[in-house]
């Protein structure tokens, strides 16, 4: 919708990238990635999965810009970069989702107790 509202009001930058867009995407941004953290830490998993994630992707597009702005560099890196690093990277994707869409532990684990109560759950199913 922003995108529509961007083009609309004549907000492109460079053609392509809008400013209302960049905009919500910043603000939402801390947001995303404490969700992100706190379903990886239902699972006992380090929020540093998610980490891992923007630092490679960090990595990658900073190779990338290296590798457009310096045609110097050897052929063997430039096809490693462009085929088999966006595939690691969709490979961890897939990973992260499937780690996010899990059902969070029973019980206590190291992050803390379950936010659903599961040990209070079980103290009343025994009551009943």
């Amino acid at each position: 919708v922003l995108s529509v509202v961007d083009t609309s009001l004549g907000l492109m930058i460079g053609g392509t990238l809008g400013i209302l867009g960049t905009i919500y995407s910043l603000f939402i941004l801390l947001p995303t990635l404490a969700v992100a953290v706190r379903r990886l830490h239902d699972i006992n998993k380090s929020g540093w999965y998610i980490g891992a994630f923007y630092i490679f992707m960090i990595v990658y597009l900073i190779i990338v810009k290296l590798n457009f702005n310096n045609q110097n560099i050897a052929s063997g890196s430039t096809v490693f970069m462009p085929l088999i690093l966006p595939l690691l990277m969709l490979a961890y994707s897939i990973y992260l989702l499937v780690l996010l869409v899990r059902s969070g532990d029973k019980g206590s684990n190291t992050y803390g107790p379950d936010p659903y109560g599961a040990d209070d759950l079980q103290i009343e199913d025994h009551l009943v």
